[in-house]
């Protein structure tokens, strides 16, 4: 239930108190109720309520859980609710202020209840019908929820209030298309209201007209761009759509905010996803320096290796460009960009065996490691990577034999080559790349 709702259903009730009062209440409880509805907060009008010492009457429990509701003291204002009620049952604010209660302690089944009783459909005032509505939504009555709402519409057409609890009942009910078409014409009237947005939103979604959810999203964050949640699902969606750079310009924004430290849970996955989206626009000094943010034992493995991935293939196409440096023996520009490749390089490898050491690397990994190390002619290395990924899983594994029977080639021993070649064979005779490079490891000799 909104708090507008909340608030009106308040307001019914007080004036309903005060209607009575005039008729029904004793002149010291008169000036009680008097300066409570005088005081300038909840809690000052409760401190009033509270200082009673008269009898027992119906009318100061009802403002009393007025006042505990307006506070969301919920099993206070009930107890309240209740005994006014016990006073005088025909005091049907009281019953209402329950049922909000009620509802508001997940018991929507003794909301509708007290609604039935406390509420009639054809003289009920907007907010008690809409107390009423959501009592049966959140019951799962969708047929008295439709009935409530074919009402709302009827009797209070201009208020958007009925026409946004018309678009959740279609939700419910999965009629996206409808839902859509409803929350587009509403926005007509109301361009500003990020739920209607968001509705739309997911009404796309479910459509599956991504681009247009997209758009919703995106016209949400402009009605209230302080929104943080709203801005990271918007920033997730255009990480998934392949918008990466304005991805990355929302995940900035929020890593900027109290946002980023409101739950771990949140903090996690925001800096999971910017880390994401900065290897996908390659920007790779941004992404080291956020990962460092975060904690070790928090981090994905699968980051990591993208990060080193990025790092060693920025270093490759820079250490291209500078070929004519070198050729016009500018050694200075080409030395640095030598040194920076060799950074990355060093930054790739430690990274790799620090996701070794978590036991966090495949087959695939690890013959990427077994890579760097021959570039960095550290034979050794590469050998037992490649002996590793021999035994690993995934896919990649079936290469790794091809790979150490290269470089034991190369090393000129050909006769563990060959035995290594010959032992894959055994476990994949169909391999014909294999075959080959045996036959050829055969032909040629010691």
């Amino acid at each position: 239930m909104t708090r507008a709702i909340r608030c009106a259903i308040i307001g019914l009730a007080l004036s309903w108190l005060s209607t009575l009062a005039a008729v029904e209440v004793p002149a010291d409880l008169a000036r009680v109720l008097a300066a409570a509805d005088a005081a300038a907060t909840p809690t000052e009008a409760l401190r009033v309520l509270t200082g009673w010492s008269g009898a027992a009457h119906a009318l100061h429990q009802a403002r009393l859980g007025a006042a505990l509701t307006q506070e969301q003291r919920w099993p206070a204002a009930e107890a309240a609710w209740r005994r006014a009620l016990e006073l005088d049952p025909t005091l049907h604010g009281a019953g209402l202020g329950l049922a909000e209660c009620r509802l508001r302690q997940d018991d929507a089944a003794g909301a509708l209840a007290l609604c039935a009783v406390h509420l009639d459909r054809g003289t009920a005032a907007s907010p008690e019908l809409l107390l009423y509505a959501h009592a049966a939504r959140a019951a799962g009555d969708s047929r008295l929820l439709a009935v409530l709402i074919a009402d709302g519409i009827a009797r209070f057409p201009a208020e958007s209030a009925w026409r946004r609890l018309d678009i959740g009942q279609l939700a419910d009910t999965a009629r996206w298309g409808e839902a859509a078409q409803a929350a587009r014409a509403l926005l007509t009237r109301s361009p500003a209201d990020v739920r209607l947005w968001q509705a739309l939103a997911a009404a796309e979604q479910e459509l599956g007209r991504d681009a247009a959810a997209r758009v919703a999203l995106e016209a949400a964050v402009l009605a209230d761009d302080g929104r943080h949640d709203l801005r990271h699902r918007l920033a997730d969606v255009q990480l998934a759509a392949g918008f990466a750079p304005a991805a990355l310009a929302n995940y900035r924004w929020l890593l900027n905010s109290p946002y980023r430290t409101s739950a771990s849970s949140i903090e996690d996955r925001l800096m999971s996803a910017s880390l994401r989206a900065a290897i996908e626009c390659g920007e790779v000094d941004q992404a080291r320096a956020w990962f460092a943010d975060v904690p070790s034992d928090h981090r994905d493995p699968r980051l990591a290796l993208a990060l080193a991935r990025l790092a060693v293939d920025l270093a490759d196409r820079e250490l291209m460009q500078v070929a004519p440096a070198l050729t016009a023996r500018r050694l200075p520009a080409a030395v640095t960009a030598v040194i920076a490749h060799a950074r990355h390089i060093a930054l790739a490898v430690s990274t790799l065996d620090a996701l070794a050491g978590l036991g966090a690397v495949g087959a695939d990994v690890l013959l990427w490691s077994g890579q760097l190390a021959e570039r960095c002619r550290d034979a050794p290395r590469a050998e037992a990577c490649y002996r590793r990924a021999v035994v690993a899983s995934g896919a990649a594994a079936a290469l790794a034999p091809l790979y150490l029977a290269q470089l034991l080639h190369r090393q000129s021993r050909r006769d563990e080559a060959r035995q290594v070649l010959a032992e894959h064979l055994e476990r994949h005779p169909a391999d014909a790349t294999a075959r080959t490079f045996r036959d050829a490891l055969v032909g040629a000799g010691p």
